[in-house]
């Protein structure tokens, strides 16, 4: 500590004979190695290295709780941008599979008739279109079972096992043994 002190000192002596236009060199360096500091120019000193101390102290202090700071900002962005992140997957899931759906034409779509149909009860994952090719040899006859079961399927034709569907007898139905009952 009385290293530091009195090479403070010689510096502030240094930088004062510095400024002096007569000193030499010379005449500073045999002053330097004279100097011994006074007890007031001690208490100077450490006052103002307590001072610098206790600056660096606040400072060091603040950038920790800014450290902190921008960590909890970092959080809350990583938490919004795996959540924003699913919520684009889920639009995109949504977007891929309206691509796939044909779009209804309203013109075309007739009301089936659902006076001879028989009901089955959906199985080992099947889906609408697998079910339109048993029943009606074709998949694109798809539109008759959705048609007659509407407030059951939902628009993205999803099925679930264990559903009971009716599927319509027309003139293009083949009888199939997964009927549970018949009008």
């Amino acid at each position: 500590m009385k290293c530091f002190l009195t090479l403070l000192l010689c510096l502030t002596i240094i930088v004062a004979e510095d400024n002096c236009d007569n000193c030499k060199v010379d005449l500073v360096d045999k002053k330097i190695k004279n100097i011994k500091p006074t007890p007031e120019i001690e208490v100077i000193l450490e006052n103002t290295l307590k001072e610098v101390l206790n600056y660096a102290k606040e400072k060091d202090s603040e950038i920790e709780e800014l450290k902190i700071e921008l960590d909890n900002i970092k959080k809350e962005f990583m938490a919004y941008k795996i959540k924003k992140n699913s919520e684009i997957e889920e639009l995109k899931r949504k977007l891929d599979t309206t691509k796939t759906l044909p779009l209804p034409n309203k013109e075309s779509e007739e009301i089936v008739d659902t006076s001879s149909w028989i009901e089955i009860v959906v199985e080992d994952g099947i889906d609408i279109y697998q079910l339109a090719l048993r029943y009606y040899g074709d998949e694109k006859e798809y539109k008759q079972i959705y048609l007659a079961n509407q407030n059951r399927i939902g628009k993205d034709l999803k099925l679930e096992d264990g559903m009971l569907l009716q599927i319509p007898m027309t003139e293009h139905f083949e009888e199939q043994p997964m009927f549970i009952n018949r009008d």
